[in-house]
């Protein structure tokens, strides 16, 4: 498997410091089933958070939800500038959506920041 796609440690937000100074100063981007947060941090790694409450359903449908966001998250990490963080928080009605509807949607949500798709 290539490397740029691969998911290690390093392009993931694992702190909650991490987490709260991308809530605090990142731009927020709305969708109707996610909620988006992207923030410069400066580094060379393009990073993702992932938030999904048990509001949105069992464990199987929890897990169903990230694989999907990091999916997506997998295939477009080189599209976003050097350095940018995401926290991406699945709504509710988003246990509802195909594979194919959770990648559109999340392209429409980031594209203006996506180069290269």
């Amino acid at each position: 498997m290539p490397e740029r796609y691969l998911y290690p440690r390093t392009v993931r937000l694992l702190r909650k410091s991490d987490f709260d100074q991308v809530f605090s100063k990142g731009k927020k981007v709305w969708g109707p089933h996610f909620i988006g947060y992207l923030a410069e941090a400066g580094g060379t790694e393009t990073r993702l958070g992932l938030v999904v409450s048990r509001k949105v359903g069992n464990a199987v449908t929890r897990n169903r939800m990230k694989r999907l966001i990091r999916e997506f998250f997998r295939h477009h990490q080189m599209c976003f500038p050097a350095g940018t963080e995401l926290i991406v928080v699945a709504r509710v009605s988003s246990s509802s959506l195909t594979g194919s509807q959770c990648i559109g949607e999340l392209q429409r949500m980031f594209g203006p920041w996506l180069h290269n798709a």
